[in-house]
């Protein structure tokens, strides 16, 4: 399948404004700022500790949306897990999948390094 500009020129229309949607949303919540996060960071060094976890070569990552309660309004919040690829599946690494002697994910890798406080230039998806 070819992709073209056009076509990528469309789906980044639409993220941008799904983004502001969404941002404008979460700005009208009576939440501290920094609860509001607006999107979440992944180096290059996080994606390699999430695909080498636990003394295995994972094959993909997979983004799970939760909610946090925050002064009664319902926050999301963006878990990521490594998998594993069965056949055409990929199944998650849960901690019991992963052996004593080796080491499961932290928190901050897990959840991403959130926008408020880590942050990069502005653009139309996060302005």
């Amino acid at each position: 399948m070819e992709t073209t500009n056009e076509g990528l020129s469309s789906k980044w229309e639409r993220a941008v404004k799904q983004c502001k949607k969404f941002r404008d949303e979460i700005r009208s919540y009576p939440i501290p700022k920094n609860k509001m996060t607006i999107s979440y960071l992944f180096t290059q060094e996080d994606l390699d500790l999430l695909l080498n976890q636990g003394g295995k070569k994972l094959n993909g990552i997979r983004a799970y949306i939760g909610f946090e309660e925050i002064n009664n309004k319902l926050v999301p919040r963006l878990h990521v897990v490594g998998c594993i690829k069965d056949g055409t599946r990929y199944n998650d690494v849960v901690p019991s999948q992963i052996t004593s002697s080796s080491t499961f994910l932290g928190d901050s890798l897990e959840e991403g390094r959130p926008c408020p406080e880590d942050c990069g230039t502005q653009n139309e998806l996060n302005s």
